[in-house]
């Protein structure tokens, strides 16, 4: 485990290490797990353990997010719209790397008229993509924001 301390920075399990404190200036710290996955994924180790271990680190912050996004499917169709909310909320502020949630913020937000949260949504996903280096991967999500601006500054006039 001492690799993940290299990785993510830290000396004790409740100390956290520089990766895992918030910086003012930065809204992704990079000891979020939607981050913290990515860079288990990308760690180039010739040691078969180290490799092991990220991997198992990596399908368990994974899992996180599959199980919050499958919960708030079930909520959502339970009718329980409010509490898939939450769940989705949750994925995005932990920098979740799938677009389910992005997608059913925008949907949700959308519907409710809430032009300015699902606009923030998609903003969100944009902006995840380019912290991730994958800036300008997802088409759908920037023609949705500029369908939601429009919208916005149609329901302004």
């Amino acid at each position: 485990m001492g690799f993940l301390k290299r990785l993510f920075g830290g000396s004790s399990d409740d100390e956290p290490g520089p990766a895992q404190e918030a910086r003012p200036e930065d809204p992704w710290p990079d000891g979020l797990p939607g981050v913290r996955a990515e860079k288990l994924l990308r760690l180039e180790t010739n040691d078969p353990e180290e490799t092991t271990t990220a991997m198992k680190e990596h399908e368990r912050l994974f899992s996180r997010f599959v199980e919050r996004n499958l919960e708030g499917k079930r909520l959502e169709k339970a009718g329980d719209v409010d509490a898939a909310i939450e769940l989705y909320e949750a994925n995005v502020a932990d920098m979740a790397i799938t677009p389910h949630p992005y997608e059913r913020l925008r949907i949700i937000y959308r519907r409710r008229h809430q032009y300015g949260k699902a606009l923030a949504a998609c903003e969100r996903y944009l902006e995840m993509l380019e912290r991730q280096g994958m800036p300008g991967r997802d088409e759908h999500f920037e023609i949705w924001c500029e369908k939601l601006e429009a919208k916005m500054a149609e329901s302004e006039d």
